[in-house]
């Protein structure tokens, strides 16, 4: 699953980035760090990736998905690409910008994820982007969500 690599790609660079900067982060500035790299990636990448693939490739992608090739493929495309864009501005955008970047993501990625839940439970649907997605979709969201949390926390805690 590309999410998943583009997402561990992330995570990856994002440990590397805080242990060449360990000695100069605390764990609010590691947590944030972390944060941020998550939603380049597994957002903003991600989302790119996802827009590309929906709107200028849907024939191929829709099987995979178990879809038929449809309008609405543009749309999810669309929309990915949109939530791309929000994550590539928190790069430049810090603060409260974040908790919309992960609210509204995390909210579309577990609406997602049960909608793939539920199409793989009542229409048999195991094509590897239906039913694969089921465990990103949530994966993902609960990772933000995690990180968001604890990173508000140890925000407050410092101040």
């Amino acid at each position: 699953m590309i999410g998943a690599v583009i997402l561990l790609i992330g995570i990856l660079a994002g440990i590397i980035h805080i242990a060449a900067k360990r000695n100069s982060l605390d764990r609010a500035g590691k947590v944030e760090l972390l944060l941020l790299y998550c939603l380049v990636f597994g957002v903003g990448v991600f989302g790119a990736n996802c827009f590309v693939m929906h709107v200028f490739f849907p024939e191929y992608v829709a099987p995979m998905i178990g879809w038929e090739v449809s309008p609405f493929e543009t749309e999810v495309g669309i929309h990915d690409g949109a939530w791309a864009l929000l994550a590539f501005l928190a790069i430049w955008i810090r603060g409260t910008f974040w908790h919309a970047v992960v609210l509204g993501w995390s909210f579309f990625m577990i609406g997602a994820g049960i909608g793939h839940l539920k199409d793989t439970v009542v229409h048999g649907n195991f094509e590897p982007y239906n039913f694969g997605m089921i465990f990103f979709d949530l994966g993902e969201a609960l990772l933000l969500i995690v990180l968001w949390f604890a990173w508000i926390r140890l925000r407050v805690n410092k101040h």
